[in-house]
């Protein structure tokens, strides 16, 4: 029995230690003296007073001479603020029709490119009483797609850079797939 299990710890150890050094796998180019630096943010703007504020992030981000992409990784407004009402009519009285706008013309200012993936808070929360109840999570998330990808394959902000997107890249057994614009790298 002690011998099984001094050759299982071996046997783990080097596994570990092998490992250890693969780090993330070895670069494409490692060679490479372009570095990246990314500004990455999300869960924002939660309200009308931090959008207000937004110039400081944005000069913030735009005199950093490092930063060459922009992500925002998603939710734009809070789990408790109403949704745009999108493709109802009438509008909910509680609707924030023009917040997605608002938030549209934000990453706009940004100097570099801007990659951005709609969170739960934009569409899939939607049918909550606490979101304003629009009762059409897809109408939201095809109102973000209409004003945030509507050039499939390109990122927002002052210089846009060519992305690969499921719309142009899906597999061909399913065709669907290419509805899901924001999927992006």
């Amino acid at each position: 029995m002690k011998k099984v299990f001094l050759i299982a710890a071996v046997l783990c150890s080097a596994l570990i230690a092998n490992n250890a050094n693969a780090g993330n796998g070895t670069p494409i180019n490692t060679g490479s003296a372009n570095a990246i630096t990314l500004a990455v943010f999300g869960d924002w703007p939660y309200s009308p007073a931090l959008l207000d504020a937004a110039p400081l992030l944005i000069d913030s981000i735009n005199s950093d001479p490092k930063v060459r992409l922009v992500m925002h990784v998603g939710d734009i407004h809070s789990g408790s603020m109403p949704c745009t009402g999108a493709g109802l009519d009438p509008l909910p009285a509680t609707s924030k029709p023009l917040w997605n706008q608002g938030i549209f013309n934000v990453f706009e200012q940004f100097k570099d490119p801007v990659v951005y993936t709609p969170g739960d808070n934009e569409w899939t929360d939607c049918h909550k009483t606490k979101e304003g109840s629009s009762g059409y999570p897809l109408n939201e998330l095809a109102s973000v797609r209409s004003l945030f990808f509507a050039n499939p394959g390109y990122t927002l902000g002052g210089r846009k850079k060519q992305v690969l997107t499921q719309a142009q890249a899906f597999d061909p057994a399913y065709p669907t797939d290419a509805q899901f614009v924001e999927n992006v790298m």
